[in-house]
């Protein structure tokens, strides 16, 4: 498998069951890489699970008695998407559309295979700067990106996608042609919240979206005010269509009333230039409002020129007014402009303190909108009188990404964002000014949309941070005050939010990709903020398209949210988008929403005891404190689970319903799951699940030279059945089908062949499969091979690898030449092999530490993996020949490792560190224990750790550290897991004779984000072993034993399961 570390690499095992292969994959890659589009960094982002379409099934070795595997697999790893203004170094707003595929497709004849690496998709880019755009598709259709056919070495091709870097010339001015204005919508809803479909200007229906107007301008950047008598209104910048271009765009805002609603929009000031980036701050019954104007009329020949941006961004001039409301109208007051000069003005913000409006923005001596090369002010302005007096609060010689003012520690506080890094290694720098100077905030990592919110009472700067952990919203809540964070390490905020201020919480609205990796969009969430603690996510829209640039209000009984929506259309070098302007509410208040049921038909069968996990969502803003989920057949509740403990806003449970199929019920027919709230009679939500059918079961067993097809029935229906065999494959030619009549329910019939008679019919390889009367639900144990050639074929299982030195002193060379590794096949044979890859060339010498040395190697298409440590040390100082007389008969410490169960343990739950001090005669063997932040773990002299509540997602470090005066020490890094495992239970334990083996499975109950791995384990290793698949293997010796398999959490959660085994002569 390829290590591309752009995309990520697909990694897992290959087992077989029931005659038929399982690809068990698993995507591992970082979260995010960084990749040069359009003068900014964009993020390539992996999200969604990897999964294999596998026509690829298990042949039988009758020389070997053993599988091989033949045919086709392709392997989705997490798709492919973009996301912009992560990492912005630039002035321009960046806009990226679309997702892709990423395919790995493996083809094998037996013998070889073959592997391809590639993209599928579309993606787009759109850069705005002012009243310019730039569009371009960077992905329409496939890419290969890797192919072992390649003959070159390095046989990953050097640009997968391409980097754009337009010029301003490149830039094309940006019009619309708006619809009419529709404002008559009431947007307060009363009724339950639910999912928001995109309907044509959809009105008057709760839980809809108005779009009150559509193709506006996509730079627009809407914002939703409210007075302190509760008088709404509404800004944003539009296309004048009566205007020539260059001089088009105007702010306009627009007034509500409960009789005719949102009110025709007006122009704040009908100059005739062009306007941008309008921003408002309310004080009392008063709307201030700021933006960029341009202070002159352009010639259309001036519009038209290459130079129009460069010319326009130097008459770009600060300006601002006041809207009065009363009643129902507004009475607007322009100030004389804030700035005039040659020079490009950006970013305005405005806040309110005292009455008094205050304004910061930064120019551009180089009237570069772009790249911001040249001196980069950050200016402060403040209402005196009718005019405002301006002061210069910081010069900079890096480029000023935005700007934002507000109310910090009773001050007024301005915060900027500079690009302090590279194209290579991106760096996005927080500042801050106030009354007592210049302040760094964060300077590591990417620190975007600095804003001001008041959240728990309290006046905080936040911010959206980005580094090599994740996403996370930080914040302070005073200039020189300790760096926080609300959201940590997580997946779903974005850089493109807004805090609502309600009456006992808050609410964080942001834009981000759609759940389902199948949809492409984004869409609104939402995190509830109360007493201090941040709730999970929650779904605000289901849109098509793309939502973003949220701003809300809290009316006192709902959450009214203002946003754009953008439809985009990629083809070949071009991106075309249409915006509408739209506007919804949500009243707080729980709701249920029922995710996808994972479950099985076959589990389904009538008068049989069932049992299914259903996840389930508090998909609503308060917490849901009754409620219950229920499996409902002819309008009959047969199976019910309350959801003890209730659930908070954005919390996931999985419910385990038991309940007993109706011994009426017929072959595929429906069953209700239903979520209920409280005294609810109607259901939250609505799933459907189906009852089994017939289902037919294919396995090969082998007795000398004989084939034995077993075919079973296993379901409650008989069924005719019919076994068809083809060459080579399921697209080869049919050699012969016989018609094995009826299968009466949980029976079975055998078909024997011999050797001689399957060769005969011309195929040395002979595909076996069998269909029923009636459209199966599970079809993987359907088929089966048969290879019947000469030729032995053997199926790698696992590696090991040996390595004389494994510690180094700092800067020494990692030597191979003592490696040795060995492939263990399935069968139980070993050879050693040679023609591995390493990571050699990754790791770092240089620096001391635990290393991990990686050993990759492929056999007829199948991949295996093994890692070994490597310790690198300081060089070590001889002690004085005196002190070594004086401790002859001391043993030093040479070394500590440390062992625990996992390094991913849930929040709140303890576990056990154990140490191996080396060597065993050492003089001193104590240790002591010490944590590196007691406020994420503490850990007490016995190597028992305690990971402290609500720490999910930190990290922390225990080490051990000798006391003999060795410096000896190890370490042991521990991740604080949000989610805990609830329940572990094992399934398909049975009977199995002495020598052979069984698979065993484990279903993992779990809240969200938990560690999932389990550690199984035997408890008599001479009579059975089981590996990290719950693969049992007995022993012959075993015969009349019986054996317990545990399946235990590695999480803390001390979660286990054991079945017995009993071993049968």
């Amino acid at each position: 498998m390829p290590k591309n570390k752009v995309f990520g690499q697909a990694v897992g095992g290959v087992t077989t069951t029931g005659g038929k292969l399982f690809i068990e994959i698993k995507g591992s890659a970082k979260k995010e890489w960084q990749m040069l589009v359009v003068v900014v960094p964009v993020v390539i982002k992996v999200k969604g699970e990897a999964g294999v379409n596998a026509d690829f099934s298990v042949g039988l070795d009758f020389n070997k008695s053993t599988v091989y595997t033949k045919g086709k697999v392709k392997m989705t790893i997490p798709g492919v998407r973009l996301t912009g203004g992560i990492g912005v170094a630039y002035i321009a707003d960046i806009s990226v559309y679309g997702e892709a595929k990423n395919l790995v497709t493996v083809e094998s004849d037996g013998k070889s295979s073959d592997l391809t690496a590639s993209l599928e998709g579309a993606m787009g880019v759109s850069a705005k700067a002012l009243c310019l755009s730039y569009e371009k598709e960077i992905l329409n259709g496939s890419l290969d990106y890797y192919s072992s056919k390649k003959k070159s070495k390095a046989r990953m091709y050097a640009r997968v996608l391409p980097k754009l870097e337009p010029e301003a010339k490149d830039y094309e001015i940006q019009r619309v042609d708006s619809s009419s204005w529709d404002g008559s919508a009431v947007a307060e809803q009363t009724a339950k919240p639910r999912s928001i479909k995109r309907a044509a200007s959809a009105k008057n229906i709760s839980g809809r979206v108005t779009t009150l107007l559509s193709d506006v301008y996509a730079s627009a950047k809407p914002q939703l005010l409210q007075t302190a008598s509760g008088k709404k209104l509404l800004i944003f910048t539009t296309d004048m269509g009566d205007r020539t271009t260059g001089n088009h765009t105007a702010v306009v805002y627009s007034i509500y009333n409960e009789q005719n609603g949102w009110s025709i929009p007006k122009m704040i000031d009908d100059d005739g230039t062009a306007d941008f980036d309008a921003v408002a701050a309310v004080d009392g019954e008063n709307i201030y409002v700021t933006w960029i104007n341009a202070k002159r009329i352009f010639t259309p020949e001036e519009a038209e020129a290459e130079d129009f941006m460069t010319k326009l961004a130097a008459e770009t001039e600060v300006q601002a007014a006041k809207i009065a409301l009363n009643g129902n109208t507004g009475t607007v007051t322009k100030y004389p402009a804030i700035t005039d000069n040659a020079i490009a003005d950006l970013h305005p913000s405005i806040t309110v303190k005292n009455h008094v409006p205050y304004i910061a923005w930064n120019s551009n001596s180089a009237n570069d909108i772009l790249k911001g090369t040249g001196t980069n002010t950050v200016y402060l302005a403040s209402l005196n009188g009718n005019a405002f007096t301006t002061k210069k609060l910081s010069e900079e010689n890096k480029p000023v990404q935005s700007v934002a003012i507000g109310n910090l520690d009773n001050d007024v506080v301005t915060a900027y964002t500079l690009n302090s890094g590279t194209e290579e290694n991106p760096q996005v720098q927080l500042t801050a000014v106030n009354a007592k100077g210049r302040t760094t905030i964060a300077a590591n990592g990417q620190n975007l949309s600095p804003s001001f919110a008041k959240i728990d009472g309290s006046s905080v700067l936040l911010w959206y941070a980005q580094d090599a952990e994740g996403s996370s919203l930080n914040y302070i809540d005073a200039i020189d005050g300790a760096v926080e964070s609300y959201i940590e390490d997580d997946a779903v905020i974005s850089a493109d939010y807004t805090v609502v201020d309600g009456e006992d919480s808050q609410l964080l609205i942001c834009s981000s990709e759609k759940e389902n990796a199948e949809e492409t969009g984004r869409n609104l969430y939402a995190y509830v903020i109360r007493d201090g603690e941040v709730y999970e996510p929650v779904t605000l829209t289901d849109l098509e398209g793309y939502a973003a640039v949220p701003s809300g209000i809290w009316n006192g009984t709902a959450y009214e949210y203002l946003f754009t929506r953008t439809d985009v259309t990629i083809t070949e070098n071009n991106v075309t988008e249409n915006t509408d302007l739209c506007i919804t509410s949500v009243v707080p208040q729980s709701r249920l929403v029922i995710g996808d049921i994972d479950y099985t038909q076959e589990e389904l069968m009538p008068d049989k005891d069932a049992s299914i996990t259903v996840p389930v969502k508090n998909n609503g803003l308060m917490n849901n404190n009754e409620g219950s989920i229920q499996i409902v057949y002819n309008g009959e509740v047969i199976g019910q689970t309350n959801l003890d403990g209730g659930m908070t806003p954005g919390e996931t449970k999985n419910v385990t319903v038991n309940f007993t199929v109706p011994k009426t019920m017929a072959a595929k027919e429906t069953l209700k799951v239903e979520a209920m709230s409280g005294e609810n009679t109607t259901a939250d939500s609505t799933k459907s699940i189906q009852s089994a059918g017939s289902e037919l079961a294919l396995s090969v067993k082998q007795e000398e030279d004989n084939i034995t097809a077993v075919i079973d029935n296993n379901s409650a229906f008989d069924t005719t059945a019919a076994l068809t065999l083809k060459a080579g494959d399921a697209s080869g030619k049919v050699l012969k089908t016989i018609n094995l009549g009826n299968v009466e329910f949980y029976n079975s019939v055998e078909k024997t062949f011999t050797k001689e008679e399957l060769k005969k019919l011309g195929s040395d390889t002979v595909y076996m499969e069998v269909s029923g009367d009636a459209e199966e639900s599970i079809k993987s144990d359907n088929t089966a091979f048969v290879y019947v050639g000469t030729e032995e074929l053997k199926t790698l299982d696992y590696l090991t690898a040996t390595k004389t030195k494994v510690t180094y002193t700092k800067g020494e060379k990692l030597n191979m030449d003592d490696l040795e590794v060995t492939a263990v096949y399935t069968d139980g044979s070993k050879a050693k092999v040679t023609g591995y890859t390493t990571n050699v060339k990754n790791i770092d010498m240089s620096k001391t530490g635990k290393k991990q040395l990686e050993i990759l190697y492929e056999e007829v298409g199948i991949g295996r993996k093994v890692v070994m440590p490597i310790t690198v040390e300081n060089v070590k100082t001889d002690n004085t020949k005196a002190n070594t007389d004086t401790n002859d008969n001391m043993k030093s410490v040479s070394s500590i490792r440390l062992f625990a169960i996992s390094k991913k343990i849930a929040a709140g739950r303890k576990i056990t560190l154990k140490a191996t001090v080396l060597p065993d005669n050492a003089s001193n063997k104590k240790l002591i224990w010490k944590s590196s932040n007691p406020k994420v773990a503490t850990v007490n002299q016995r190597g028992v750790v305690t990971v402290k509540k609500k720490t999910g997602g930190k990290k922390v470090t225990i080490t051990a550290t000798a006391t003999d005066g060795s410096k000896k020490y190890a370490s042991w890094k521990i991740t604080s897991m949000r989610g805990i495992v609830k329940k572990v239970k094992i399934t398909g334990s049975k009977p199995v004779k002495a020598g052979k083996k069984l698979k065993l499975k484990a279903k993992v109950t779990a809240t969200k984000k938990a560690n999932k791995k389990l550690l199984w384990t035997s408890s008599n290793k001479k009579y059975a072993t089981v590996n990290a698949k719950g693969i049992v293997t007995t022993k012959k010796a075993a015969r009349g034993k019986t054996v317990k398999i545990t399946a235990m959490a590695t999480d803390g959660s001390g979660k286990k399961h054991t079945v017995k085994i009993k071993i049968k002569k």
